[in-house]
C-alpha cells in the first residue's frame, strides 16, 4: 500500500523499512496484485457530475484553485515516493526476496470492492519468498463476514503460509482468530515504532508556519457538516488560530497545505492543536503529544475506538461535536500514553527478534 498517496501510507512504509534496515537488512518494497479478472466497481458517471453540482458553494473558486493544488500533491507524492522508498514504475515483485513483511495498515482489507480483489498474497501466499509474516496489519472495518465462501478458504490458507502474524487492532484479532484458530501478535503502527526524529529535524528545515494554527487532518471533504464545521471555526477564531487542512482539502479552512510527508511532522510538532477524524493523523498527533481531538463515527469508529483505548487517551474522542473544545483544552495527559508507546516500542523489536529479523 505504499503506492497509496496518502501521507499515514507513506509514513507507516517509510517507518517499517527504516527499520528494517537498521537491522541490517536490504529492503525494497513488493507490488499488490491485482486478482486476475477482477473488474472493481466503477462510480457512475451520472453520480460523479451530480457530486460536482453538490458542491456549486461558495467555496466553489477555492475548490478549483485545491484540485491544482492536489495535482501538485500528487506529483511532491511521486517524487518523495522514488527518493525515499525506492519505488519505480516497474512492477515490483517479490522475486529473489529472503523474507516478506505484509503490512502495515489495511493490507488485510478484504472487501469484495477492493480495487485489487481478495488475493491470497495479501495474506501471506507469496511462494516467491522463503519467509513470509506480518506486521501491524488490520483489515480495517471488514470482517469474516464479508467474504465469499471462495474468498474465506484463499484467505485461511493464505494465513496459514505466514510464520509469525501481527495485527494492529482487536477486530484484526478476532478475523485472524477466527479463520486460523491462532492468536496473533498485537503490535502499534510503524509510526509509532520509529522516532523519525531526523525526518522531523529535515521537515522543519523544509518549513513550518511562523504564526499559531490548528491542523485538520482528514480526507478531501470528510468533514463537511455545518455543525462540525462552524465548531472547528468557532474554536479556532477564539483562539486566534489560522485553520489549515493536511491530507485532504477542505475549502472551509484558512489554507490547504501541500507539503511533503517528514514536513507534515514538523507541522504536527509546531501546531498549536489537531483535529482529524483518521487512524495516522490520531497517531502522529498522539505520538507527539499534541492538544487532539478525533472526530469519531460509525464509519471510522472500528479502528479509532481501538487505537484511542490502547493509548489510554479515550478522553480525546469526540462524538459529539459539542465537545470539541473539551477535548481540545485538555491538559497534557500523555504520560501514560507515553509508557504505553515505549513498552510497545520493545514489544515490536521483541517480534523481529523471534522472526529471525
Amino acid at each position: 500500500m505504499q503506492r497509496v498517496y496518502n501521507y499515514g501510507s507513506f509514513l507507516q512504509a517509510f517507518g517499517l523499512k527504516t527499520l528494517m534496515e537498521q537491522r541490517g537488512h536490504e529492503v525494497r518494497y513488493v507490488d499488490i496484485e491485482k486478482k486476475k479478472g477482477y473488474v472493481p466497481k466503477k462510480k457512475s458517471k451520472f453520480l460523479i457530475k451530480l457530486n460536482k453540482i453538490k458542491y456549486c458553494d461558495r467555496y466553489f473558486f477555492k475548490r478549483m484553485d485545491y484540485s491544482k493544488k492536489n495535482k501538485e500533491l500528487n506529483k511532491l507524492f511521486y517524487e518523495a515516493d522514488k527518493e525515499y522508498l525506492g519505488l519505480t514504475d516497474d512492477n515490483m515483485t517479490a522475486e529473489g526476496l529472503d523474507t516478506v513483511i505484509i503490512g502495515s495498515d489495511e493490507i488485510f482489507n478484504c472487501s469484495p470492492e477492493s480495487v485489487w480483489g481478495v488475493t491470497g498474497q495479501r495474506f501471506g501466499d507469496i511462494p516467491e519468498a522463503k519467509k513470509t509474516l506480518s506486521y501491524a496489519a488490520s483489515c480495517g472495518y471488514t470482517s469474516v463476514g464479508d467474504m465469499s465462501e471462495d474468498d474465506r478458504k484463499l484467505v485461511t490458507s493464505a494465513l496459514g503460509k505466514l510464520e509469525c502474524v501481527s495485527v494492529r487492532d482487536e477486530n484484526t484479532r478476532m478475523f485472524v482468530k477466527e479463520l486460523t484458530g491462532k492468536e496473533p501478535e498485537m503490535n502499534l503502527d510503524p509510526v509509532f515504532i520509529y522516532d523519525f526524529k531526523n525526518e522531523i529535524e529535515k521537515g522543519e528545515k523544509e518549513g513550518v508556519p511562523d504564526y499559531p494554527y490548528m491542523i485538520v487532518y482528514a480526507y478531501h471533504n470528510r468533514i463537511k457538516t455545518r455543525k462540525e464545521i462552524n465548531a472547528i471555526k468557532k474554536f479556532a477564531s477564539k483562539k486566534g488560530l489560522k485553520t489549515i487542512s493536511i491530507g485532504g482539502s477542505l475549502p472551509w479552512c484558512d489554507e490547504f497545505a501541500v507539503i511533503s510527508p517528514f514536513q507534515v511532522l514538523a507541522y504536527f510538532k509546531h501546531a498549536d492543536c489537531i483535529v482529524t477524524d483518521t487512524f495516522h493523523g490520531t497517531v502522529m498527533a498522539a505520538k507527539l503529544n499534541k492538544p487532539l481531538a478525533v472526530l469519531v463515527r460509525d464509519s471510522n469508529a472500528n479502528k479509532l475506538d481501538d487505537l484511542l483505548n490502547r493509548l489510554n487517551i479515550e478522553t480525546r474522542k469526540v462524538t459529539d461535536i459539542g465537545r470539541l473544545k473539551e477535548a481540545l483544552e485538555i491538559k497534557n495527559d500523555y504520560e501514560n500514553c507515553n509508557d504505553i508507546v515505549e513498552k510497545e516500542c520493545q514489544h515490536a523489536k521483541r517480534y523481529f527478534d523471534n522472526a529471525g529479523l
